[in-house]
């Protein structure tokens, strides 16, 4: 925030109106599959950030508006697999500080093969194993949120499709 105009008061008072309303978005990685993982749900990234900035990992970029989070594909290097095989899934699980329900939207691209569960409020995710030393086996969420499962068939060739989803 460019405070060049405002008064040190008014700035610094504005600043602060920002952060009490700022949200944070977690955002869990996990990926399953007969082979790799023999059918664990192993973890693979956990974040937690403010909603303001769009997060940038390995294949996607992250942006939340103001009810809506967008997964768009910006690369597909890390992918093993360009279309999933069945049995594959990647999964992520999405909650947004305050909301209370959510769903995959109607602005997703039809190349994700996606199915939603509703995460509730105070839940433990728990993981088999992870893929890197500290990330955690349990997480504890205290907002609600989304299980979004990219199954069998998604398709990854396409860089600039997205997934998205709606939440209040």
């Amino acid at each position: 925030m460019k405070a060049t105009l405002l008064g040190s008061t008014l700035a610094l008072s504005l600043i602060s109106a920002q952060i009490a309303a700022a949200q944070s978005v977690t955002v869990i990685n996990s990926f399953s599959d007969p082979t790799l993982t023999q059918g664990a749900e192993m973890t693979f990234m956990q974040i937690e950030a403010p909603t303001e900035t769009p997060l940038e990992l390995a294949m996607y970029t992250i942006t939340v508006s103001e009810n809506q989070i967008t997964f768009e594909l910006v690369d597909n290097s890390a992918a093993s697999d360009l279309v999933f095989p069945e049995g594959r899934q990647d999964i992520w699980y999405i909650s947004v500080e305050g909301a209370t329900s959510y769903s995959l939207s109607d602005d997703s691209d039809a190349n994700f093969n996606p199915s939603e569960t509703a995460v509730d409020a105070g839940s433990t995710l728990q993981f088999d194993g992870a893929f890197r030393d500290g990330l955690l086996l349990e997480y504890p969420l205290d907002d609600a949120g989304i299980r979004v499962a990219l199954g069998g068939g998604t398709d990854l060739n396409e860089i600039g499709t997205s997934w998205v989803i709606d939440f209040e």
